[in-house]
């Protein structure tokens, strides 16, 4: 179902207002404002694109992968 800003009773400017925020929004007040609502460890991360390009910087970055088919069924590993 699609939904439009109405739906969520946001005022008809809401994608400017929040624009004008983020244009003000410094690198230290995004850290601060990350710091106290996100905890990575409950986080999961989603990533699309190409495999090829991708996968071997996610794995440096020490992250455990887990790889979905295009059902969102994991793919499992085969040995060669």
């Amino acid at each position: 179902m699609l939904h439009t800003l109405l739906d969520y009773n946001l005022p008809a400017d809401f994608v400017a207002q929040q624009n004008k925020i983020l244009k003000r929004m410094t690198p230290e007040k995004m850290k601060t404002i990350a710091n106290k609502y996100l905890q990575p460890g409950k986080m999961n991360i989603l990533l699309v694109g190409d495999k090829a390009k991708t996968l071997e910087g996610v794995k440096k970055l020490g992250y455990d992968v887990v790889e979905l088919d295009i059902d969102g069924k994991i793919v499992e590993k085969r040995a060669f």
